[in-house]
């Protein structure tokens, strides 16, 4: 009797559907990173220091390249002491040069990363606020996410009030 009623209990409570009452949404941090007014701003900006980082490149190449032309027609005429101080001096000034923007793209990358972390910091806050309004028990970032449903992806959402709170991030 004992086992009898033991496997009915076991078969109805495996039978039963359980219905969680948290609730979890979904948020693409990524695309919110490249979307927003604030990131595509964030873009902009390293955008043109890069274009003016290689433009300045450009133009400091030609320059060696003049340089070293001029150098090679002068070897004839200048001793061999004295070509060889040039040709010298001219590699370490390309080292240096080298050296220098090498600094400066770190530089670049350095304030980019930072930038960045404004703009999640941001993002951050804004999804707190988000969940205790709505009571949102998890968010999960969809890139860590296999399989869910539509309705629980609140990224548009997110955009639109990230848009509203932050349109500007300076990259300095």
């Amino acid at each position: 009797m004992f086992k009898k009623f033991f496997l009915i209990i076991f078969f109805v409570l495996i039978t039963i559907n359980a219905y969680s009452l948290e609730k979890i949404i979904i948020v693409d941090v990524d695309y919110l990173l490249n979307k927003s007014k604030a990131g595509t701003n964030i873009q902009e900006q390293l955008k043109k220091k890069n274009d003016n980082r290689i433009k300045k490149l450009k133009s400091k190449d030609k320059e060696f390249k003049d340089k070293e032309s001029k150098l090679i027609a002068q070897k004839n005429i200048l001793s061999k002491e004295d070509f060889k101080n040039k040709a010298d001096a001219l590699k370490k000034e390309i080292i240096n040069f080298n050296s220098n923007n090498k600094k400066e793209l770190d530089l670049t990358q350095k304030k980019r990363n930072e930038a960045v972390s404004k703009l999640l910091v941001e993002i951050n806050k804004l999804l707190i606020d988000y969940s205790k309004k709505n009571e949102i028990s998890m968010i999960l970032d969809k890139k860590n996410v296999i399989i869910s449903k539509n309705e629980n992806d609140i990224t548009e959402e997110i955009l639109g009030l990230l848009n509203n709170k932050v349109s500007k991030i300076k990259v300095d």
